[in-house]
């Protein structure tokens, strides 16, 4: 009888191996962590200093009101005509103040550093107002006082530089996002940084919207001006053109004055010219004229926009994501189609078409598009994605029907009046054994038929697929 080894020659680790494993890993994270709470750091302080910046543009509009004279201060401006949201963890301090004499502090709950505003809207490190510090104290790589510094390895400056990256890709991002927002409530007295640069003086030029009223830089700070921020979150900003034009998908039909928006243009609907004057599957657009398709930088920066905006981007996105699906099913452009899908698909397809609320014209409490909805709700996709077609659409995750509710679209899609019936008329026409029980459970054409049976694949499908 042939005998087994009483222990295998298994690869494993020496004690050794695990103890250097150990000591580097503790070198790391002696490195890491430290760095990462200062990221931290200054990302809480993005939000004191966004919280100063919307303190002083709403007290410029109290003050248009009123006068220049009369004291603006935090309960003024959290009234509903200005709509100033408080961020919960942000410590904002703004006594009584006249424009000439402008100032309020802000301090994230975890940060130690405070900043203040004055009435040129300039932001400073300091304690309280008036008490500007001569130091700057935000968060940066901390500096070691030891005479005899120790010196680090390759290894943990190559952590330093991967975490400094990512918190600055992080900023970027946020800062692309929310550049099509700044440019309409651009000041053009001040200036303004948009997108990482300042700019100061008339930039239509370069940023320069559709011919009108709406098509100039800083427009939105007018008509808050003029109006109130709630006139704009009710739905009178008109911000969905100028937006458009700012992310670059515009048609054929629209040209914006900006240099930079006509180079945003040009480049993103080049890939519809693949196109040409074809029409739409399932609406009657026409490619060309209706622009490029969304990406999902554009649904990031339309976070920004007021309710009603975000409400037609998100529905827009649903469709979209439709005609890239015809397309697909029906090799719509020939050999080009899938150089169509790389270029305008691809990206949409993998979003999803619920847009966060962001910013200052989604104020959690305020009436948004004509007092219907609270300015910081996302638009509600149920309706849209009822139904089997709703699993046909990424951008429907989270808004798709459960069981019960698809039952019931395709009882109400059938004209049969009770789930007993329906049933009994689908049992009654096809065999357990039919081939579409084979294929793919989010097949449309059989979705409801194999529903009917309970077919566990489309069963699964719904409960993996919410």
């Amino acid at each position: 009888m042939q005998k087994h080894p009483t222990h295998k020659n298994a690869a494993g680790f020496t004690l050794i191996e695990m103890l250097i494993a150990i000591a580097i890993i503790g070198i790391l994270a002696a490195v890491a962590i430290p760095q990462y709470s200062q990221y931290k750091i200054r990302g809480y302080d993005a939000h004191s200093k966004q919280a100063l910046k919307d303190m002083h543009l709403l007290c410029n509009a109290y003050w248009l009101d009123t006068d220049a004279l009369q004291g603006c201060d935090l309960p003024k401006i959290k009234e509903a005509t200005y709509g100033f949201n408080q961020n919960a963890d942000v410590e904002a301090t703004l006594p009584p103040s006249p424009l000439d004499n402008f100032c309020a502090s802000a301090k994230h709950n975890d940060s130690p550093n405070t900043y203040i505003i004055d009435s040129a809207a300039v932001i400073s490190p300091g304690n309280a107002c008036g008490d500007v510090e001569s130091s700057v104290k935000e968060a940066s790589l901390p500096t070691p006082i030891d005479d005899d510094p120790q010196e680090t390895t390759p290894d943990e400056d190559l952590l330093v530089a991967y975490l400094a990256k990512a918190a600055a890709e992080l900023a970027r991002k946020e800062a692309e996002a929310r550049e099509c927002l700044d440019i309409m409530f651009y000041d053009q007295q001040e200036g303004q940084e948009i997108n990482g640069e300042f700019y100061k003086g008339n930039i239509t030029d370069k940023f320069g919207g559709p011919y009108g009223n709406h098509g100039t830089p800083g427009f939105l700070k007018t008509k808050m001006e003029d109006r109130g921020l709630g006139y704009i979150q009710r739905g009178g900003g008109g911000e969905f053109t100028f937006w458009q034009g700012c992310r670059g998908v515009y048609g054929t039909n629209n040209s914006p004055q900006g240099s930079v928006f006509r180079a945003n243009k040009q480049k993103r609907n080049s890939n519809m010219e693949i196109a040409g004057g074809q029409m739409w599957l399932s609406q009657n657009y026409n490619y060309s004229t209706y622009g490029e398709f969304y990406k999902k930088a554009d649904l990031e920066s339309a976070a920004y926009l007021s309710y009603k905006a975000r409400k037609t981007v998100s529905a827009e996105c649903l469709s979209q994501q439709q005609e890239c699906n015809r397309i697909i099913s029906t090799n719509r452009f020939g050999s080009r189609t899938a150089e169509f899908i790389e270029g305008s698909c691809n990206d949409l397809m993998s979003s999803s078409c619920s847009i966060e609320a962001k910013g200052i014209l989604n104020t959690p409490g305020a009436s948004c598009w004509d007092g219907r909805v609270d300015c910081s709700e996302k638009y509600d996709l149920t309706p849209a994605c009822k139904g089997p077609g709703g699993f046909a659409l990424p951008g429907c995750k989270g808004f798709r029907s459960d069981e019960d509710a698809m039952v019931q679209d395709c009882v109400d899609d059938a004209y049969l009046g009770s789930e007993q019936n329906w049933r009994k008329y689908w049992t009654s026409r096809v065999s357990p054994n039919d081939p579409i029980f084979d294929l793919p459970p989010e097949n449309q054409n059989t979705f409801c038929s194999r529903l009917a049976f309970k077919d566990p694949k489309v069963l699964g499908y719904i409960q993996d697929n919410p």
